[in-house]
């Protein structure tokens, strides 16, 4: 059940005039965002500094102590109101009282921030399952040492989080590998998510000297798998139209802003655009951070949870990023929430989901899939963009046992499915290899014809040998399904000779013979070893530096 959250939040509205009477406070968040910009350690003194000096700057004791008696038992909602850039720009989030602590981080408020100005026209609430785009991007050409992001561990947290709420019915997740921003666009089009996860890297540009306002980026992937930085104006222009109730840009400055510039920002343009709830980074954060973060943010939406509640659970999970550190490093301080309403809901839940069967692993035919596949991100990038280009239409992937040969086959086989391809699937490790046998393929091809063509197939096939009954069938398909046929052959090692590679079994070579000679259907196939003769595109696999796949 959701935490119980007192309806009237505790607002706080700083004079207009506050830094001129406070003037230290520039220099404290100037020195603090230094500390953070050169990757120095962010105590907790440091972070107590700072929130005092805010706090004594407001005089708001017996207020706060009023609202926090007439809350009673519930979670006090505080909101920083303000239209002020510059006061905007404080890291109002590391806000400490005297007796309470940190109110930015303690499960007993929810801390969010808000402009004083009247919001835009906002989506309509709509009835579930909420759906949640988790977008993440990882361009091939940044620094290895420095810049490399571990998204798939955040794919594998956040669809771990999610997974009961997934079997329930109450949400649906979508995790592409395609970090294109056409991708980005036809997927908000297409899913239209009520909840958006932007994960990788983000930037934030003020340079007073050039006359350029500042603004914001992120680094979406091209389609050769580089970096491509687009603006906050063009991200935000993308959601125009979209059913996005929040976004959570989980990348660093994504929520950071210039003192001069109340909408100069990722996170300021996507909420001046008016998505209700938008969530940012003020600094760089920890890879690790990241990761905790959006797991302890998902497993409390999981829970129906608010978003500013949500968020608040999650400054909590990251106080400690390092397991072996006694030390925040600041991280927790980072999220920031800029939302109109907080206690306005992602989704009506009032309806009735109906429960997803998650099995142990998914199927094409007799070959068993992982529920969930994690990792081989840029393999996936490249060939699914150069299938649907055309450009390959027989794909062989090798590999030593346990390297996920079969697991990337077959996520490839299912996305293609999702896209609308006719998929044939086969393994050769069966250990019924009669009641298994190549011939129930062809079976399963022949009863997916349409009357006339089964008609067509039945008047030539007595006349043909082997090889021209699979020619026929073959063509058949293809003219049904447009080109759009896929034919995936599993572990055909079990079928080879070890030493030569050639197939053993007569009709397993003339269907490789015949699907490797044709340019209108798509073959996969996956082996231990590479095939005799092989002309067709071949990836080697080696093992994964962590998981190929979530199980």
């Amino acid at each position: 059940m959701p935490r119980f959250v007192f309806d009237t939040p505790f607002v706080i509205r700083p004079p207009k005039d506050l830094l001129k009477n406070a003037p230290h406070l520039r220099h404290l968040s100037a020195r603090l965002a230094a500390d953070y910009a050169d990757r120095r350690v962010v105590r907790e003194d440091a972070l107590k500094a700072m929130g005092s000096a805010l706090w004594e700057a407001l005089n708001l004791d017996e207020d706060l102590e009023t609202a926090l008696a007439r809350s009673g038992t519930a979670i006090l909602p505080i909101c920083l109101e303000s239209d002020s850039a510059e006061i905007q720009s404080l890291p109002w989030e590391t806000l400490y009282h005297p007796v309470e602590g940190f109110l930015g981080k303690d499960p007993r408020f929810a801390f969010s921030r808000r402009r004083a100005a009247s919001p835009p026209a906002l989506p309509p609430i709509e009835k579930g399952p909420l759906r949640i785009l988790h977008f993440t991007t990882l361009p091939d050409d940044l620094n290895p040492e420095t810049a490399r992001l571990n998204v798939e561990e955040e794919q594998a947290r956040v669809q771990e989080a999610l997974l009961p709420a997934i079997a329930e019915g109450w949400v649906d997740l979508r995790t592409p590998e395609d970090g294109r921003f056409s991708t980005f666009r036809r997927l908000l089009a297409e899913y239209r998510p009520h909840l958006l996860f932007l994960s990788g890297h983000g930037h934030f540009h003020h340079e007073p000297h050039t006359g350029e306002p500042p603004y914001g980026e992120f680094l979406f992937e091209d389609a050769q798998g580089r970096a491509r930085r687009i603006r906050d104006a063009e991200i935000a222009r993308a959601l125009v139209g979209s059913s996005v109730q929040a976004v959570v840009l989980s990348a660093c400055e994504s929520g950071k802003a210039a003192s001069a510039a109340l909408t100069g920002g990722l996170m300021q343009q996507l909420s001046a655009q008016g998505v209700p709830h938008v969530i940012g980074m003020r600094e760089s954060i920890f890879d690790r951070a990241g990761i905790l973060f959006a797991d302890a943010f998902c497993r409390a939406l999981a829970a129906r949870e608010r978003v500013d509640v949500s968020l608040q659970l999650a400054r909590e999970a990251i106080q400690r990023p390092i397991p072996e550190s006694e030390e925040s490093f600041g991280q927790w301080a980072l999220p920031v929430l800029l939302s109109f309403a907080p206690e306005r809901p992602l989704l009506d839940w009032e309806f009735s989901p109906r429960k997803n069967v998650i099995l142990p692993s998914r199927s094409l035919r007799n070959i068993s899939l992982p529920p969930r596949f994690i990792g081989r991100r840029k393999e996936l990038r490249r060939y699914k963009r150069r299938i649907f280009d055309g450009e390959i239409r027989n794909f062989l992937i090798t590999g030593a046992g346990g390297t996920g040969k079969t697991a990337l086959a077959g996520k490839l086989a299912k996305d293609l499915q999702s896209e609308g391809w006719r998929v044939f699937a086969w393994s050769a490790r069966s250990a019924d290899w009669e009641k298994d046998s190549l011939r129930a393929l062809e079976f399963d091809m022949e009863l997916s014809l349409e009357k006339a063509r089964v008609e067509k197939y039945d008047r030539f096939r007595v006349r043909l040998d082997e090889s021209g009954r699979i020619d026929l069938l073959l063509d058949l398909l293809a003219e049904q399904y447009g080109g759009k046929v896929l034919v995936f052959l599993d572990n055909l090692e079990s079928l080879q000779d070890p030493k030569t590679f050639a197939l053993r079994d007569e009709t397993a070579q003339r269907w490789v013979e015949r699907l490797a000679a044709r340019g209108d259907i798509l073959f996969l196939a996956t082996s231990r070893w590479t095939l005799k003769d092989w002309a067709g595109e071949e990836l080697p696999l080696a093992h994964a530096s962590y998981g190929d796949f979530l199980q």
